[in-house]
């Protein structure tokens, strides 16, 4: 029996650690401009430098925007809880 292949894991999907740009756009919904906006205003996650032109997100950074853009809809009832996110703007529907 190979000694290598009894002490290491069974072939699994690499951790995910970098997401580039398309993944960050099909991910959050957001476009390019709506995503470079938001990280010069402090608002999105920067990018890292991979290489000298070559940028990625972490998913740990992409995962704790999320968390923190998540709306409390238990104390909401009805379609007023709804909330529509598109190409970065977002609009809230209240019943009247």
């Amino acid at each position: 029996m190979n000694r290598l292949a009894s002490t290491t894991q069974p072939a699994a999907m690499p951790a995910r650690m970098f997401a580039r740009l398309p993944t960050v756009m099909q991910a959050t919904g957001l476009g390019r401009s709506t995503i470079y906006r938001l990280v010069s205003k402090g608002a999105f996650p920067p990018p890292v430098h991979l290489g000298p032109r070559a940028v990625a997100w972490r998913w740990s950074d992409l995962d704790q925007w999320s968390e923190s853009r998540r709306v409390d809809t238990g104390s909401m009832t009805g379609s007023r809880a709804a909330l529509r996110v598109k190409g970065g703007r977002s609009t809230a529907q209240a019943d009247p």
